[in-house]
């Protein structure tokens, strides 16, 4: 993708989400590796701050025909969050756990929600 087009679609994405929208080299490349041998770049990285801007990130990448990588809880690595695309990290604001059952022993939680946390949370509920 040209650069042109990719800062078309950073702005784009500026506009519509209180988020972060990161197309710099810098970030391109720490998002380039995980503990895996691949290393392939992504387009960008954004951060949502809210759940309903992930929808909004998903349209615009769609009208534009880029593809979209989305990390969770990090637990994945062995390049499955890798990939020239515009990666979704939802680590770092959609991480909050919303509810734990300890009945029905379910949970909601967000998208970045590590599964360590998760587990320690549900510990002190027995």
């Amino acid at each position: 993708m040209k650069t042109e087009q990719l800062e078309v679609i950073a702005h784009e994405l500026r506009r519509e989400i209180r988020g972060e929208v990161r197309i710099d080299p810098v970030s391109r490349a720490l998002y380039s590796t995980d503990a895996s041998i691949y290393q392939i770049p992504p387009l960008g990285v954004v951060y949502p701050r809210e759940v309903d801007e992930l929808d909004v990130i998903l349209e615009v990448a769609g009208r534009a025909g880029v593809p979209v990588v989305p990390r969770g809880s990090g637990s994945s690595l062995a390049g499955q969050t890798l990939g020239a695309a515009l990666v979704l990290d939802c680590t770092r604001y959609l991480n909050r756990i919303e509810e734990i059952n300890p009945e029905t022993r379910q949970a909601i939680v967000q998208p970045g929600v590590v599964l360590n946390s998760l587990n320690a949370a549900a510990g002190r509920q027995g």
